[in-house]
């Protein structure tokens, strides 16, 4: 979103690709479902709980997850690791600023000196990013991971094959933004969803009856009717 250069865009969008195919995303179908587990595990734990907190810490995981094969352990941990969300938060109102004002970036966030006193908002996630990079790049056995099969591996092997098309550099910030934008995208529908069926009984009624006459055997193909059930046991 962010090359205003078309060649470059080009460039980018063709390197970037292969680690959003579905058949990609599909193969961390059985980790997510962990961490869809670990989520319930603190609801029913809890039982009284800030669904916006929760919901981010599922979403940044699931992400993580999806593109590095290893989650950010917000879950695990059950807090804002290293202040990654809180400063993604406040990370909006300074793009929406100084979107206006793109010389000041370099004096800002945009300053070498402001990661190395590990102020950047995104320093958690970065440096989770480059350490998974780094392990790849040494070949190292990680938790979770099928041979290169996520995200990170598809654009790891796109630098092998063409190693003067791509940067390590881009690889990582394409990390941080999907890992950034992913997030809040679905952290933001989560709780938009559990609101609006909470404000309508009869809609929360019909989706559980749904799902109940759904069974082994209904219409709803066996994924989605998994997703749509554990998601209805939490509302």
């Amino acid at each position: 979103m962010s090359e205003l250069d078309p060649t470059e865009h080009i460039r980018k969008n063709k390197n970037l690709m292969p680690g959003y195919s579905l058949s990609t995303l599909l193969r961390t179908e059985p980790h997510i479902d962990a961490l869809i587990l670990k989520l319930k595990a603190h609801l029913l734990k809890l039982g009284r709980v800030e669904s916006s907190v929760w919901f981010n810490f599922a979403a940044f995981d699931i992400v993580g997850q999806a593109i590095l094969s290893r989650p950010f352990g917000f879950l695990e941990k059950g807090e804002d690791v290293g202040g990654s969300i809180a400063n993604s938060r406040a990370l909006v109102t300074y793009i929406a600023l100084l979107g206006h004002a793109q010389w000041l970036h370099d004096f800002l966030l945009g300053n070498p000196l402001i990661r190395l006193f590990g102020a950047h908002p995104h320093q958690h996630i970065a440096e989770t990013a480059a350490r998974a990079l780094a392990c790849r790049a040494e070949d190292e056995k990680i938790p979770g991971w099928d041979g290169g099969k996520d995200a990170l591996g598809k654009w790891m092997e796109r630098r092998k094959e063409f190693p003067n098309k791509t940067t390590d550099l881009e690889i990582v910030a394409a990390v941080t933004s999907s890992v950034a934008a992913g997030s809040d995208t679905i952290g933001a529908t989560l709780q938009a969803f559990i609101y609006y069926v909470f404000r309508t009984p009869e809609v929360a009624e019909r989706l559980r009856k749904e799902i109940d006459e759904a069974g082994p055997q209904g219409r709803w193909s066996p994924m989605l009717m998994r997703r749509s059930w554990r998601f209805c046991r939490l509302v």
